[in-house]
């Protein structure tokens, strides 16, 4: 985790765009219910993203979050 992670995924709670950690360099939610504790709870958010560095930010897509098409090579 980055200064600049945290910054963004309060950014996007900002915009009512519920954001969640996923594990370091993978794209498994490293919480309890995955994207069902997405949130754009300011000190929820800021507790995930300091007490482990190296989160990934994830945002839970559909509304209220934007619809995203995610392709891998």
């Amino acid at each position: 985790m980055t200064d600049a992670t945290l910054r963004q995924a309060l950014a996007y709670a900002e915009r009512g765009w519920p954001v969640f950690p996923c594990q370091a360099n993978r794209k498994i939610p490293a919480t309890t219910h995955g994207y069902q504790d997405a949130t754009t709870d300011e000190q929820q958010i800021t507790d995930w993203f300091t007490r482990r560095p190296g989160y990934n930010l994830a945002i839970a897509t559909g509304a209220p979050g934007p619809d995203v098409l995610d392709i891998d090579q």
